[in-house]
Order: C-alpha cells, then sequence, then structure tokens
C-alpha cells in the first residue's frame, strides 16, 4: 500500500504546530543496548557472521512455531494465521503466504542479516542509539522500492521457477519429487526464497514486514509482524506491517510500505516509515483495531494531516470502517 509522491497540499493539512499525540511510550524500548555492544566488539566480517548466527540459532523453534503466516489463497475463505500477529523470529521452516499473490515463500537464508549488520558495525554507533531508522533505509537498499503500483512479483517467481529451481534446490539440499520436478515443486509447494525478490523492486508490504520482523528480532526488539486490513487514502486493502512493545505492553506500530512523505520547501525528498504508539490498554479495548493520525514531514517537522488511517490486526474492515464478523475473508 503506497501512493504516488506529490507536493504539499495546503487544503489537506492542519496547522504545523499542531504534532499527532504522542502516546507513552518507554524510550529504552527504541534501543538495542546489547546488540549494539556485542556488534562493536566484532573484528572483522567473519566475527559479524559468527556474532549473527549465534543470535539467530538462539531462537526456539519448537510446538508453537506455526507451519505458516499471513493470508491464504484468493481462492479460498482463509483466515489471517495466528490472529494476524507473530511475534518470533521467521525461520526457514515458516512459509509466508499472501492472497493476492500466486506463490508462497519461505526465508532460507541469512545473508541480508550479515549485511545488515556489517552496514550497522561500519556506523560505530553508541549502544544506546536507535536502530529503527536503518531498517527501512536496508529494506529499500535490498528489494529497491516499487516504481508503481502494478504488482510484479507473479512474474519475478515463474521466471525464477524457469530458471533457478534446480540449481536452488541443490544448493539448500532439499529433496525434489521426480513426478513433479524442481519447476513444478517450488510454484506448488510454495518453496521460493524471499530473496528472489531481491534488487527486483517488486516487493510489497507482506515481504518487507516478514525481512523487517527478522531484522527487529536479531536487534532485540520485542518486534511482530502484523496482518490484517488497514484503511488509508479511503482505500480498504489487506496488509502487513510491524510492531515492537514496551515493558509495560505499549505497542510502536511501523509501517514500511504504507510510508510518509518527507519534503524540503514543498517538495518530495523521500520517504519514511509510518510510526505511532498506543497504550497497550487501548489496543486491547479497541480489539486490535486502531485509528491513528495522518502525518508527514515538512522541513523536518511532523505536520498532521485531516485524515487518519486504521489497522485492524487479524480483521476486516467494511465500508463503515466497521469490524465483520471472523476473521479475513477472500470474495
Amino acid at each position: 500500500m503506497d501512493n504516488d509522491k506529490q507536493n504539499v497540499q495546503s487544503n489537506n493539512t492542519q496547522d504545523s504546530s499542531k504534532q499527532p499525540p504522542k502516546p507513552v511510550f518507554d524510550p529504552e524500548a527504541y534501543k538495542c543496548r546489547a546488540f549494539i555492544e556485542g556488534l562493536n566488539k566484532c573484528n572483522s566480517k567473519d566475527d559479524i557472521v559468527k556474532y549473527v548466527d549465534s543470535i539467530v540459532d538462539s531462537f526456539p523453534h519448537d510446538d508453537e512455531t506455526p507451519e505458516k503466516i499471513g493470508t491464504g489463497s484468493l481462492f479460498f475463505s482463509v483466515a489471517y494465521t495466528n490472529n494476524g500477529e507473530y511475534n518470533g523470529f521467521i525461520d526457514p521452516s515458516i512459509k509466508i503466504t499472501n492472497a493476492t499473490l500466486g506463490y508462497s515463500y519461505h526465508i532460507y537464508d541469512r545473508e541480508y542479516l550479515y549485511a545488515f549488520a556489517y552496514g550497522i558495525r561500519k556506523q560505530n554507533f553508541p549502544s544506546d542509539k536507535s536502530l529503527l531508522p536503518y531498517v527501512m533505509k536496508y529494506l529499500d537498499a535490498y528489494f529497491g522500492y516499487p516504481k508503481d503500483n502494478v504488482d510484479r512479483r507473479d512474474n519475478v517467481f515463474y521466471k525464477f521457477a524457469l530458471l533457478h529451481a534446480e540449481e536452488f534446490y541443490k544448493k539448500n539440499n532439499i529433496p525434489v519429487s521426480p513426478e513433479m520436478g524442481a519447476i513444478a515443486q517450488i510454484q506448488v509447494k510454495g518453496e521460493f526464497p524471499l530473496s528472489a525478490l531481491q534488487g527486483t523492486s517488486t516487493a510489497l508490504c507482506t515481504e518487507r514486514a516478514a525481512l523487517a520482523q527478522n531484522i527487529l528480532k536479531l536487534c532485540g526488539y520485542n518486534s511482530s509482524i502484523m496482518y490484517g486490513d488497514c484503511e488509508s487514502n479511503g482505500q480498504i486493502e489487506g496488509h502487513s506491517w510491524n510492531s515492537i512493545r514496551d515493558k509495560d505492553d505499549n505497542i510502536f506500530i511501523m509501517d514500511y510500505s504504507n510510508t510518509v512523505y518527507s519534503y524540503q520547501d514543498g517538495k518530495f525528498v523521500g520517504r519514511r516509515p509510518y510510526s505511532h504508539a498506543i497504550s497497550g490498554a487501548e489496543y486491547l479495548a479497541r480489539d486490535g483495531i486502531i485509528e491513528m493520525p495522518d502525518y508527514h514531514y515538512s522541513n523536518g517537522r511532523i505536520v498532521r494531516e485531516k485524515t487518519n488511517r486504521i489497522y485492524a490486526t487479524g480483521k476486516t474492515l467494511n465500508k463503515q470502517n466497521a469490524k465483520t464478523a471472523g476473521n479475513k475473508k477472500n470474495e
């Protein structure tokens, strides 16, 4: 979910002195002291790889690890899995599904984690530095940002199947059914690697949120990947975003796809992730359906807009912005 950039329209904003409300959220939850302190002790790429591996290998894989996360096929009425929220690390066994995409995929490799950690290490940040702003920068560098609203992911995955399926299975030691063959199996079973979208500028909210989730977990954030409906700019769509929680269970929403714009002297200069905090009590009271203000940046300042956006975790929204019965159903 995203719209083409546009110049700031004065009739679509409120007084710039009115900032979006700032609910209570523990400032320490924005930081990842332990990760940065450990990373700053690494003196080589090999050290970084070992450090990242030690963290990832510590994440649990047990009976509570889901087989899949996301949404089902457009051809079936399948609810959002895990009530629309997964708090764990997305390991290679977990299938990521998407209702608007014909294929499913997994995150098999760790190369993206090594690259992210290496980039952060070069900055030699102090331990109290928040790494949240650098997640979107890395996602844009890894995937490339979509240049329009055309969904080309199916084409990318299909081309990958034709050109690289056999090589992929051999490299990852994944058995191939003789009856199906590699090209058919990777499509039918949904065994594509998410890395097939690297550098294609085709990744959308599900892929960006999935990669962000693992980067956030690596950094030590109490993060989740969220699935549900989002109403923004008058449209309701299935969406995926991220959140982190502080020690008091307050929630900080981060959307790396349905972003906010930054302007300098009225001209568009870039995108930033949408972010907003909400108390845990309010989140529970609203049953995971939260309405939050839209805003943009102008010359470095937050400017509140007249519109709001709604995130509904694991639920659908009807045209009256009310919760429908049950979870997400594809019609």
